[in-house]
């Protein structure tokens, strides 16, 4: 043991107790996914790739990522054509805020 780390040592037992010694989470990244994205790729995972669509029968990290960015690519699309009908129809901006669109 060096003098550096028995000095953290006592400095976290100073100033927290016995409590103050126990393995604290290391710093890092922020995740990049949302919790809500995490347990959507989870279920992805879970339920597996479908052998028709997907052309796979177990995932890889590659066909999770192409995938994952499908989808992206859809929901973006399906925005941009709902924003356009909004900009240019109103009786698509009521059906769209009624939930109807």
């Amino acid at each position: 043991m060096d003098r550096q780390t028995l000095r953290d040592w006592v400095l976290r037992y100073n100033e927290h107790g016995v409590d103050g010694l126990a393995s604290r989470k290391p710093p890092g990244a922020a995740p990049r996914l949302s919790p809500a994205q995490m347990s959507e790729l989870c279920d992805l995972v879970l339920a597996g790739p479908d052998a028709k669509t997907n052309k796979v029968v177990r995932w890889r990290c590659v066909d999770l990522r192409e995938e994952v960015t499908v989808s992206r690519h859809r929901a973006g699309a399906r925005h941009r054509q709902v924003a356009a009908q909004t900009q240019t129809d109103p009786a698509a901006t009521a059906s769209v805020s009624s939930g109807k669109g």
